[in-house]
């Protein structure tokens, strides 16, 4: 009996401190949003979403520290990323990415990492091509849907973006109480912007041949 209260008490002992660790780690929930003219940053534990004004450079390093951290990456050239990061604390901390060929600084930002949580607007092409970035406010706070940066698929045009199961148009304001995905929603296009030339150069070129015909008249009657 008194070896198996001692087996109980040592097991107790091993098992109390990982199940506090993992509950502190998982209940955490730490976010954050930074954005400037160069970049935007929205961290939500444990991913980071990077977005890129401008097109980058082929490749790029991320440096991200803080007090007591640091983390490094060689990244791909692209404008939207996402990177898992090691458990941040709360606290400030410095995004900084460069050239991996000559170390020149592509963009800089520093992002607070708090309790507060943030919620992502991410759109999606729906076989469109392109990238589009992605939104952030806030829980309960509200972003303005974006014009449609995708490019369309073959003889289909934009028509509104769906959330959810229901359409909106560009400029219509969504609240963000999660995460949400706007998924671009494609129609055809009339069949009269698929045949043929564009009606103003048919008009330009019969224009150019009545006054060729024209010209060339008026040369043979004063012969």
């Amino acid at each position: 009996m008194r070896r198996t209260i001692a087996l109980t008490l040592a097991l107790l002992t091993v098992l109390i401190p990982v199940m506090m660790i993992g509950s502190d780690a998982a209940d955490t929930g730490l976010s954050g949003y930074a954005e400037n003219d160069d970049i935007s940053v929205t961290y939500k534990e444990p991913r980071a979403y990077i977005t890129l004004k401008t097109a980058p450079p082929a490749n790029m390093n991320l440096i991200v520290y803080g007090t007591e951290y640091r983390f490094a990456l060689q990244l791909p050239g692209e404008r939207n990323l996402e990177v898992i990061l090691d458990p941040l604390k709360e606290q400030t901390y410095s995004f900084l990415l460069t050239n991996s060929v000559d170390e020149a600084t592509v963009a800089s930002i520093d992002v607070t990492v708090g309790k507060e949580v943030y919620c992502l607007l991410s759109y999606v092409p729906a076989g469109g091509s392109g990238s589009m970035s992605a939104q952030s406010a806030l829980q309960g706070g509200s972003v303005k849907l974006a014009e449609c940066g995708f490019t369309a698929p073959s003889g289909k045009q934009f028509s509104a973006w769906n959330i959810d199961g229901t359409d909106y148009r560009p400029g219509s304001s969504v609240t963000l109480t999660k995460d949400l995905a706007a998924t671009a929603v494609w129609v055809d296009r009339p069949a009269e912007e698929d045949d043929g030339f564009p009606v103003w150069i048919v008009a330009v070129l019969v224009v150019v041949l009545l006054i060729s015909v024209a010209a060339v008249t008026m040369v043979m009657r004063n012969r």
